[in-house]
């Protein structure tokens, strides 16, 4: 049987555009992969932000032009700011916010999900699976309290609200069971402050005689009172050398303290003499402190980092700094 050279061509042109459909079909999205270290920075010059990793005691640039907000050490997803635009980059995809002021934006550890706030009539809580890129529904039965929340472990969220029962408390909402659980009952008060690190809740629990004390709670519920001589903070972390709270103490000033074994201890006097607490805390790998401070100017700053009672400067710069969260 002879085939027409006209039904030859038809065939192979068929097959072509076939080809290249399909390519463009499964062409992959090209996604900027981005390695940082705990301490890592953001630097504001004149309205330019530049990402730096930490490493070896000094900063280097990292090339992009996202702003990097949060960042995942295990899957190396993160959170960034470009253009105004926020957005989740997560292995092979680029996740949008398509809400325009989300509050409160956080990575979860493993970078599984992220969650914000919605602030319309009320404040509205969103959590993305980063994976599947939905939204996830929980059926949560508390009202938060402004945005205290954090994320627990990979899929537990921890808040303090009030429930349909008029529990006031500690919760927490474990995604993969869906299952809402009130792990800390407060019977007079409020909650000031909320934080995680690794399966444990450290909180400032204000009293109506307004006392205030800072407590510790883990997944099985044991509460330990850390001191009462906290009078406000702003930052808490708990790392290898020790517990760190930057904030107010009774009958002191503001200033970065270490409480060990219920004593406190104060750590920074008048080098530098100015530490911005807007800026909160971090750490390097080994687990030492760093903070932002001025000496000569409130605008004029400095990351610094504390080491076995010296601080020392880590930037030679004067500019603004910003710490990136890194889980």
């Amino acid at each position: 049987m002879k085939i027409s050279k006209k039904y030859i061509l038809l065939i192979l042109g068929l097959t072509s555009t076939s080809l290249i459909l399909n390519g463009c079909s499964k062409k992959n999205i090209s996604v900027e992969s981005i390695q940082l270290s705990k301490g890592s920075i953001v630097k504001e010059v004149d309205g330019t932000y530049s990402n730096y990793k930490f490493e070896s005691n000094e900063y280097s640039k990292i090339e992009t032009e996202k702003v990097i907000l949060s960042y995942d050490l295990d899957s190396g997803n993160y959170i960034y700011n470009s253009n105004g635009k926020n957005g989740v980059v997560a292995k092979d995809n680029e996740i949008p916010i398509d809400y325009n002021n989300p509050k409160d934006l956080k990575l979860s550890k493993g970078g599984n999900y992220f969650s914000y706030f919605k602030d319309e009539s009320y404040m509205e809580l969103v959590i993305r699976d980063v994976k599947n890129n939905k939204d996830i529904q929980i059926n949560s039965n508390v009202a938060i309290s402004g945005t205290l929340v954090e994320w627990l472990n990979e899929d537990t969220l921890v808040y303090y609200g009030i429930d349909d029962k008029k529990n006031n408390g500690i919760f927490t909402y474990n995604l993969k069971e869906n299952k809402e659980e009130l792990i800390y009952k407060l019977q007079n008060g409020f909650i000031q402050f909320l934080r995680t690190y690794e399966e444990n809740v450290i909180f400032v629990q204000q009293t109506m005689e307004n006392n205030r004390y800072l407590k510790i709670i883990d997944l099985n519920k044991n509460v330990k009172d850390i001191t009462s001589e906290i009078i406000e903070v702003s930052d808490v972390l708990s790392t290898e050398k020790g517990l760190f709270v930057l904030g107010k103490m009774k009958d002191n000033n503001y200033s970065i303290y270490k409480i060990e074994g219920g004593n406190v201890k104060r750590l920074v006097f008048d080098f530098p003499n100015i530490i911005h607490l807007e800026k909160g805390l971090s750490c390097d790998k080994d687990g030492n402190l760093l903070f932002i401070g001025s000496t000569s100017s409130f605008s004029k700053e400095k990351v610094y980092t504390y080491v076995d009672g010296s601080i020392t400067s880590l930037t030679n710069l004067e500019s603004k700094y910003h710490f990136i969260e890194v889980k």
